[in-house]
């Protein structure tokens, strides 16, 4: 539900609406105190055990909790949500009348727990120092809300306090004026998008081009060469010779949705036959960066139509000083009469391809059942002096060929022979792990006399349920493996 997940975990981009909005208003509560003590100290006296602000607040607290409970999983409860807005009512009902008892200030703390789910899901990821300052309130507000839903008087007692005198309700007023004027100044904060994200960490460094579908376009040692293999090149050429745009194959890694045959046809409204090129939206258009700091950067496509559903594809690449993690997952939100299946068989497919320069051979570990099929003439995986490895030769193919077989990582000698790429491809969780092969690993081999330069495609396939894929890129020493 990408509409829901957005509203209740805004991202990074949202940060300086979220915090200039509550800063004017924490401004606008004070600022009356400081110039009119008299009355406004009258209102804060009369507010604990008013009754329709109490129940507005209530309403607005319950209604932001029910959406919570709308997105979040809910394991064996789930069948909850379709009683939710029957439930919800029943709630409000039951607040208002059974609960009115100093309602106004429970609602206050009920929202004072809420709110900071806003602030700090925009703050997580914001690359300003600011942010600091908006963790800090959002600490404050949500530890006050707690205390508030449970002992509600102490608000009632902190407002007769402050209205006591002139003097202290200026000082509750000055209070929320800077607790305004400090949010403020962390929305001030600029937010930048820069067209290239670098991530460095230890000896290790990353690229990522969120206008090419957030495509991986560099990784390596920071004083070492690039291990994947890029065509930038092909980002400028023209359209055919009937004025479409061709299939631009920029290299690095790259992440495609849904099965070619089916899935495809889909997203493009094509009723049958094969799909080429793939769909713009996950190969060659810009997605969006949610977050971005030295090391983790999160993007995310726009939401596209597939049938009874739209999906979006969220990437997370998190580099580490001996790896890089990249996670990935579907984003669906039901348009139509979808079924109880959290997405048809056709569209619930990640699959990462990653282009290297091409190698002699390549490693894959076999997992499952460990089956293997020659597609286009690869050869078929041989064992190899690394125990529990087999050895897919690539030198002897004279033209393109693909195998694909049961395995969860894939090994490839560095261009400059100076070691091992390893890209290992995970269950999302230990009790998926135990009960389905974590995916199917791919070899793809251009032709050898492939211009600008032969490559290699190091591809994972993830089927499972949630939609989701977890792959990691490490890279070895020469002596770590045997050939």
């Amino acid at each position: 539900m990408t509409i829901t997940q957005d509203l209740l975990k805004p991202s990074s981009e949202c940060f300086s609406a979220i915090h200039a909005l509550l800063g004017l208003l924490l401004v606008a509560l004070g600022l009356p105190a400081l110039a009119a003590p008299a009355p406004v100290g009258r209102l804060w006296r009369a507010f604990p055990r008013s009754v329709w602000p109490g129940r507005l607040l209530s309403v607005v607290a319950l209604a932001w909790s029910s959406l919570w409970l709308m997105a979040m999983p809910l394991g064996p409860l789930v069948f909850l949500r379709r009683a939710l807005p029957v439930l919800f009512l029943v709630a409000v009902v039951a607040v208002w009348f059974l609960c009115d008892e100093l309602l106004s200030c429970r609602a206050v703390g009920g929202l004072l727990v809420l709110v900071p789910t806003v602030m700090l899901s925009s703050a997580q990821w914001h690359p300003s120092p600011l942010r600091y300052v908006a963790l800090v309130v959002a600490y404050l507000f949500a530890v006050a809300g707690m205390f508030l839903v449970a002992q509600p008087y102490h608000l009632r007692d902190v407002l007769f306090w402050c209205a006591a005198s002139p003097a202290r309700t200026r000082l509750g007023g000055a209070i929320l004026a800077l607790l305004g004027l400090a949010l403020l100044t962390a929305a001030s904060a600029p937010s930048p998008a820069p067209a290239t994200v670098v991530l460095e960490c230890g000896d290790l460094r990353a690229e990522v081009a969120p206008a090419w579908a957030g495509r991986l376009m560099f990784f390596g040692r920071k004083d070492g060469r690039n291990v994947l293999w890029t065509n930038p090149d092909a980002a400028s050429a023209p359209p055919d010779a009937n004025g479409n745009p061709v299939w631009k194959n920029v290299g690095g890694e790259k992440t495609w949705v849904g099965s070619q045959k089916k899935g495809w046809r889909g997203f493009v409204g094509q009723a049958e036959g094969s799909v080429w090129p793939p769909p713009a939206w996950f190969d060659s258009e810009p997605l969006r960066v949610v977050s971005a700091d030295t090391t983790n950067v999160i993007l995310r496509s726009d939401a596209h139509a597939c049938g009874d559903w739209v999906v979006a594809l969220e990437r997370c690449l998190t580099l580490w000083p001996d790896r890089l993690v990249l996670r990935q997952r579907l984003l669906p939100e039901a348009v139509g009469a979808a079924g109880p299946d959290p997405l048809p068989d056709d569209i619930r497919r990640l699959w990462s391809i990653t282009q290297v320069p091409r190698p002699e051979f390549v490693l894959l570990r076999p997992c499952g059942a460990a089956r293997h099929v020659e597609e286009e003439g690869v050869p078929a995986p041989v064992p190899c002096g690394t125990a529990g490895w087999k050895r897919i030769d690539i030198a002897s193919m004279t033209r393109v060929g693909k195998m694909a077989a049961d395995g969860d990582a894939l090994v490839a000698p560095l261009a400059d022979g100076t070691g091992w790429l390893q890209i290992e491809q995970t269950a999302p969780s230990r009790f998926l792990e135990a009960i389905v092969a974590p995916g199917r690993a791919m070899v793809y081999a251009s032709s050898p006399e492939y211009t600008p330069s032969p490559y290699a495609e190091l591809e994972f396939a993830a089927y499972g349920p949630d939609a989701e894929q977890t792959l990691v890129l490490t890279l070895h020493g020469i002596r770590d493996f045997v050939p």
